[in-house]
């Protein structure tokens, strides 16, 4: 595989013999072998910071690998970043778009932001997205049965994602409309003795009436009913709440990870919201009419977290995928050497 000439220009083989990770300026993302890996483990040499749990999981999976993978001439393309692009070359990525183009043309939305493209997913900044996860498969975190659960809809979320005025491309599905539309219900409003939705941490000043208290997974999970919305990429919540006796609403996932969100189906996983959570209530109205169907979606959400529950699988499927991308792709430099 060649890049483009302007690609190829940062790319160059003088720095890499080096050992040091090169960055394309515009995308963010890096290309580096294994000893400029070792490299970002003990120090930061690039302009952008990249998140240490990100590099420590590359690194753990690189360095289970045979020798032959660490050469310095078996290099990656990553984007270690909480954030989804779409990419044209082959990239190893947190999260990914899931979309396809022609959901893109009926929606109006970019290609640029559609598609899966090139991106490679691998499990990335497990520490974030998979400690709740495990901790509640091993009993760490307490859960109890659907029908012992408090009867209510409950939210807590930081304002990141599309919305709030963030700079993040647009997504038919933003926490703002989720907070706007429930997280100052008036005390006389029914639905407010059913639905508890809030902010967390740090907002800006026009969005500090929609803060509420903190609350812990195990508290989350004391309700029958938990929203989980994505914010920069992947809901990072999802996992954790597809393995417990709490049923996930959420609208349908555009952003898919190593969870294989995608595989995820309405109303045999969880159940389905509108992009703009306008439809809570109704949705709430239905679950609590509908006993049977929400205990069979629970089996079901459950036996979807069982695939990624044994840690020995896990780490052999990440192998797998890191040494076929590096039997797969090699970059070339396709521009005089200077």
């Amino acid at each position: 595989m060649s890049f483009s000439e302007n690609q190829s220009t940062v790319f160059r083989m003088s720095i890499l013999r080096k050992k040091h990770p090169v960055q394309f300026p515009s995308l963010k993302c890096t290309v580096l072998n294994y000893s400029s890996l070792k490299q970002l483990m003990t120090e930061q040499i690039l302009e952008v910071p990249i998140k240490k749990n990100y590099i420590i999981d590359l690194y753990n999976v690189w360095t289970s690998l045979p020798n032959d993978y660490k050469s310095d001439s078996r290099f990656l393309v990553w984007y270690p970043f909480d954030r989804v692009e779409r990419f044209d070359f082959p990239i190893i990525v947190k999260s990914r778009w899931n979309y396809d183009d022609n959901h893109c043309k009926q929606i109006n939305f970019h290609p640029s932001y559609c598609a899966k493209g090139t991106s490679i997913l691998l499990k990335l900044n497990k520490m974030r997205h998979y400690d709740d996860f495990y901790n509640l498969m091993n009993g760490n975190i307490k859960d109890t049965s659907f029908h012992k659960k408090k009867s209510k809809v409950v939210w807590r979320g930081q304002s990141t994602g599309y919305g709030f005025g963030n700079n993040i491309p647009f997504r038919p599905q933003s926490r703002e409309s989720l907070v706007r539309l429930y997280a100052t219900l008036p005390n006389n409003d029914p639905r407010s003795s059913f639905i508890d939705i809030g902010l967390t941490g740090k907002v800006k000043e026009e969005y500090l009436i929609y803060l509420k208290n903190t609350m812990t997974t195990e508290e989350l999970l004391q309700h029958k009913y938990v929203i989980s919305m994505e914010g920069n990429d992947v809901a990072t919540n999802l996992k954790c709440f597809i393995a417990s006796q709490s049923i996930v609403m959420m609208p349908k996932p555009r952003v898919e990870s190593w969870f294989m969100e995608s595989f995820l189906i309405p109303y045999r996983h969880y159940i389905p919201l509108k992009d703009d959570c306008s439809d809570v209530w109704e949705q709430f109205q239905w679950a609590e009419s509908h006993p049977d169907e929400c205990q069979t979606i629970l089996t079901h959400a459950n036996n979807h977290a069982k695939y990624f529950f044994s840690l020995k699988n896990e780490s052999e499927l990440e192998k797998k995928v890191l040494m076929s991308y590096l039997d797969h792709f090699t970059w070339i430099q396709d521009v005089p050497m200077k």
